[in-house]
């Protein structure tokens, strides 16, 4: 498993048994059974497929063609291979963003100026605590796409020291976003990770709870 190799010390198949994948019929099926995992009332953007660790941990997909469920697939895949872990949001996310692209051999990522733009133009010190908290992965505008590219662009950061972000990933927490783990791993306030892309400014994350309920959802868009 390409996952496991790549995301050695982190990623784990430990499990009960195999993985269960519902496939729904239509778009609306995927939907109405999803949200049954969800908080009462709660905002979910679009998404292509989503892993449950609730109870026996499943994936769901709506139909697709396997050339567009392949890196969803991948991706989820990735979600449940840190189940294990109670990190943030941000890092699960960035974890399964970039082994889209590794395991799929592809260079999706980007980074140029329009791209800086667009975050500098949408991110300020109040909206950045969504990011922290894994709200803003699930928001119905631009901030959702954002914060994918966000989160995957620290991890490429943080992980170039690979056996410190061993450490990190291991010990990152979603009650305080990672925090701890960044500053005795990393050496490095989170919020200091930011300043080279969106300037400076009090960028830290400020909750002590990543999780508003006690389901743990990954969605990919």
């Amino acid at each position: 498993n390409k996952i496991l190799q790549t995301l050695e010390g982190i990623a784990s198949d430990d499990g009960y048994g195999k993985h269960v994948v519902f496939i729904a019929a239509d778009q609306e099926t995927y939907y109405d059974y999803i949200l049954m995992f969800y908080p009462d009332e709660a905002k979910v953007g679009l998404s292509s497929g989503v892993y449950l660790n609730d109870g026996y941990g499943h994936f769901v997909f709506p139909s697709h063609e396997i050339n567009y469920t392949e890196p969803v697939a991948v991706h989820e895949l990735t979600h449940a291979c840190l189940s294990h872990l109670p990190i943030p949001n941000w890092l699960n996310e960035g974890l399964a963003v970039s082994m889209e692209d590794v395991v799929l051999t592809r260079h999706y990522f980007e980074i140029n100026k329009e791209i800086v733009s667009k975050h500098q133009q949408y991110w300020d010190q109040k909206n950045i605590q969504s990011f922290w908290k894994g709200k803003s992965f699930s928001n119905t505008d631009e901030g959702q796409e954002l914060s994918y590219h966000l989160a995957q662009l620290l991890v490429q950061n943080i992980s170039r020291d690979y056996e410190q972000f061993v450490g990190f990933s291991n010990h990152a927490h979603h009650k305080d976003a990672g925090q701890e783990a960044s500053q005795k791993h990393l050496n490095i306030c989170l919020g200091d990770l930011l300043t080279g892309l969106l300037g400076e400014g009090d960028w830290s994350p400020k909750t002590k709870s990543q999780n508003t309920t006690e389901v743990n959802y990954s969605i990919s868009f």
